[in-house]
């Protein structure tokens, strides 16, 4: 584990293809040795402090089991516990205490720029449970998703889609997602409505670190062509970059309640579903991905989610494992 060479994991953006595969590896070893009833203590008597400033089902949950299959134990740090939520106490006093408490952090906040500030205060590392600008961990774990159904990525269109929904969060799992498609050599389409591209050094990026894998990333307005012989379908929702930037600016907010602020007329975006005319432009043995919570019946048919092309349980499923490879990595 101590051969790992990152500290913390707020951004895919600088972990090469070969850190990727370390923690693929290390994830797969621990998936296996879950299946045959063992739990190695790797994180024995060791504490994970998770600070969520957001709500959280599947993030916080496989977090807290992968400390306790891992012989650690993870402390919930919901917004009525710490001060810091209440505008009482300065994030860095909050993240410095925690310094001193735990052997490592997780937050779900606003901005990734918070995660950066707790790293430089203290030598524990910091996990990255979703902020605005990226999603790391449901990043990973959907590709080792698609790497136990499919295989090989090199050969597969992936299309990761914008599907409508009434709240919207930013583009930290699409970014994430770009990141890792360049580093992987996929061919990754990004199946989106005009202005909800992704900021361009982001994409630039991703294009260039294809162009050495041998990959291919573009971003596709035309569903019919975005969908056309895919292999995976990976359906979300997310706000424009722009709009999220000044809309909730100064906020803790990553998925805004009720109407998103963006959609003035939902109807105008409704063809975005998936549903079985889009299912039946893909590969019959597409896969469908969803990273929960669903929008049933707006961003994806029920019908889909619960058919035999839907992996969205195998997907959620590997949250776990993936955190507890890059956990094991990082605090062991």
């Amino acid at each position: 584990m101590a051969n790992f060479p990152h500290n913390d994991l707020i951004s895919l953006r600088d972990y090469t293809r070969e850190d990727l595969s370390m923690i693929w590896e290390t994830s797969w070893d621990l998936k296996r040795m879950t299946k045959r009833g063992q739990r190695p203590d790797i994180l024995k008597n060791k504490t994970l402090a998770m600070i969520f400033n957001m709500p959280s089902t599947r993030t916080s949950i496989s977090f807290e089991a992968a400390m306790t299959q891992l012989g650690g134990h993870a402390q919930y740090l919901f917004p009525d516990r710490i001060w810091a939520s209440k505008a009482n106490e300065s994030w860095a006093d909050t993240v410095g205490v925690l310094g001193r408490y735990a052997d490592g952090m997780v937050g779900r906040v606003s901005s990734s720029a918070e995660l950066e500030e707790a790293a430089g205060l203290f030598d524990i590392p910091v996990i990255n449970a979703s902020t605005a600008e990226e999603h790391p961990c449901q990043a990973l774990a959907d590709f080792m998703t698609i790497q136990e159904k499919k295989g090989d990525i090199k050969p597969l269109k992936y299309v990761f889609t914008w599907g409508w929904r009434p709240a919207s969060p930013p583009m930290g799992l699409p970014n994430s997602s770009l990141y890792v498609a360049g580093r992987l050599g996929a061919n990754f389409v990004l199946a989106c409505p005009e202005g909800y591209d992704p900021e361009d050094d982001i994409l630039e990026k991703a294009q260039a670190e294809a162009a050495l894998s041998g990959g291919t990333i573009e971003v596709v307005h035309d569903r019919k062509a975005a969908f056309k012989d895919a292999d995976v379908i990976n359906v979300y929702c997310w706000v424009p970059p722009s709009i999220f930037k000044e809309k909730f600016k100064g906020t803790d907010e990553l998925a805004p309640q009720g109407k998103a602020p963006h959609i003035e007329d939902p109807d105008a975006y409704k063809e975005w579903i998936v549903d079985d005319d889009v299912l039946a432009l893909a590969h019959p043995d597409a896969n469908v991905m969803h990273c929960m919570p669903a929008a049933r019946d707006e961003e994806v048919t029920s019908k889909i989610l619960d058919g035999p092309n839907s992996v969205i349980l195998d997907q959620a499923e590997n949250r776990l494992h993936v955190q507890k490879g890059i956990l094991a990595l990082l605090m062991g």
